[in-house]
Formats: structure tokens, C-alpha cells, sequence
């Protein structure tokens, strides 16, 4: 999180949803945003990753979609873990197969409920 400026507003925390399918991204930003959170999205691994790179501030938290073009949410993953400034961000993997989630790592299958999604983004980023 990045600090504001004397008189602003702070900053709002920030979660990253790396997701093909466009309904559900939307869905879910809509969400979060009525929690007070910022959210930034990609439709496919590559682009997820590149937008996770240049983000200013680390986000609170990554919410993973295993199946995608490009590259996969698994290869993100073990992309993220192999770069010291990405490997910190916790990443709750959000998939139809969940015995596909790398190992270690926070899953939840979908559909998703909202009480279970609030409850994985308050556990990892704390109230908006």
C-alpha cells in the first residue's frame, strides 16, 4: 500500500484478479469495490503477470484462475514464486478443478460464494 498525501484520502488496497472468463471478473470486481477495495484484472497468465510487474505497490492479495490461454494460473504461480518482489503476495487459486492447485497454496472451487470469497480477501488483506 502506498502512502497518501497529507488531506488525501488513503490509499485503497489493492486485489489482482487474473481470470479468462469476462463475467466473472466483472462479478467479482463489482464486489469488491462495493467492499472498498481496488481491483485490477487480465483475462490470461502472461498478462496477469506483466500487469502484477508493473503495479507500483504490491497488491494484498491475487485471486488465480487455473485454466486459461497463454499461459495457465499454475505456470503464473511458479513464475510468481521464482520472483523474490511477487513470490510475498498471497494468492487464493478460484477454479472448476481443484485438484489441479499447486500444492500449499489456498483453494476455493467454483462457483464461489460471496461469504467465502470476503472471508479469503478480509484473511489475506484485512478490512478495505
Amino acid at each position: 500500500m502506498t502512502a497518501s498525501a497529507p488531506g488525501s484520502a488513503p490509499a485503497k488496497k489493492t486485489i489482482v484478479v487474473i481470470d479468462d472468463e469476462p463475467g466473472f471478473c466483472e462479478t467479482i470486481k463489482d464486489l469488491l469495490e462495493d467492499e472498498g477495495y481496488a481491483v485490477e484484472m487480465a483475462a490470461d497468465g502472461q498478462a496477469g503477470l506483466d500487469l502484477l510487474r508493473r503495479l507500483p505497490a504490491r497488491p494484498c492479495m491475487l485471486l488465480l484462475d487455473l485454466i486459461m490461454p497463454v499461459l495457465d494460473g499454475g505456470a503464473v504461480y511458479r513464475a510468481m514464486q521464482a520472483d523474490p518482489r511477487l513470490a510475498p503476495i498471497p494468492v487464493v487459486i478460484a477454479t472448476s478443478d481443484p485438484a489441479r492447485a499447486p500444492s500449499g497454496v489456498r483453494v476455493m472451487p467454483k462457483p464461489l460464494t460471496v461469504e467465502r470469497l470476503l472471508q479469503a480477501v478480509r484473511g489475506s488483506c484485512g478490512a478495505a
